[in-house]
């Protein structure tokens, strides 16, 4: 395993911020290795240190760095302490992955140069998350993902010592959904009686789920749980089109499902959350 970071500024590579990336001229970055390797960058990077002795040969050097390849997103980040003289030094993983529904957590340790306490907070916490610190140095990221929040998030960790000194650590959080997990959120509707604003979450281990039908056009989903209730769904393309993936919105309820309509078909049964013969519109992705 091995890279190359490069970066590069005219006439001279100071401490600042360099932005507007050159793919040739300055200022430039490039990131290799791995497989990796950019016709286009697009970001910026930070040199917070930066010394050369009487050959201009870098002595020491630090920057940090955010890299979008060819536009591409997600970024690439980074940090690259060489012989540098960082007050405050966080260390903690750079990517943490982790389920949705289930609890997500991570520990960040800092330590400053000048022994002292340091104060540890975060920005950029996506909802519902928390980063504590236990007054030693030490804080805890806690963060159980509901549904809707599936993708990446990147957040930043902030040091402060005693000194007013700040060091910082990007991280990218990247939740994904666990495979066999049926989740249903019903919003607060009188209406619903007594599921009103309940939650339902099933999984292969209390659920058994089953589809039927070959049909390329809709895809029939039932889960039974161990007391035998069960919820039923049933979403089909328009005009009997190939399910595929994507948006499908203005989705419309309709008893005979052999009718062929303009409009995505969708349909939910069990728990008291039966729409049948009563209007239903909706989206499903």
């Amino acid at each position: 395993m091995g890279g190359t970071l490069d970066f590069r500024a005219s006439p001279s590579l100071t401490n600042g911020v360099y932005d507007k990336l050159a793919s040739v001229n300055s200022p430039y970055m490039s990131v290799t290795g791995e497989h990796r390797g950019c016709s286009d960058t697009t970001g910026s990077f930070d040199v917070k240190e930066i010394e050369f002795d009487t050959n201009n040969v870098p002595v020491s050097f630090w920057a940090t760095f955010e890299q979008r390849c060819d536009g591409e997103v997600p970024s690439l980040t980074g940090e690259v302490p060489y012989n540098a003289h960082r007050p405050v030094i966080l260390q903690a993983p750079g990517e943490v992955m982790g389920l949705r529904g289930q609890n997500l957590s991570f520990g960040v340790t800092a330590t400053a140069t000048n022994g002292g306490p340091v104060m540890l907070t975060a920005k950029g916490l996506p909802n519902g998350a928390s980063l504590t610190d236990n007054g030693n140095n030490t804080a805890t990221f806690s963060w159980v993902p509901t549904w809707d929040q599936i993708g990446n998030t990147n957040i930043t960790v902030y040091g402060v010592d005693t000194l007013g000194n700040v060091g910082d650590f990007a991280i990218e959080v990247v939740v994904t959904p666990q495979n066999g997990t049926f989740y249903l959120q019903a919003e607060s509707d009188p209406d619903m009686g007594s599921n009103d604003g309940q939650t339902f979450l099933f999984t292969l281990t209390d659920a058994v789920f089953q589809t039927d039908g070959n049909n390329v056009n809709s895809a029939d989903i039932s889960v039974v749980d161990s007391n035998g209730t069960s919820h039923e769904l049933f979403f089909r393309a328009p005009q009997f089109n190939q399910l595929t993936v994507g948006i499908y919105s203005n989705a419309v309820w309709e008893q005979d499902t052999g009718l062929v309509t303009v409009q995505p078909l969708l349909s939910l049964s069990g728990s008291g959350l039966d729409c049948s013969g009563a209007p239903l519109g909706g989206n499903f992705e």
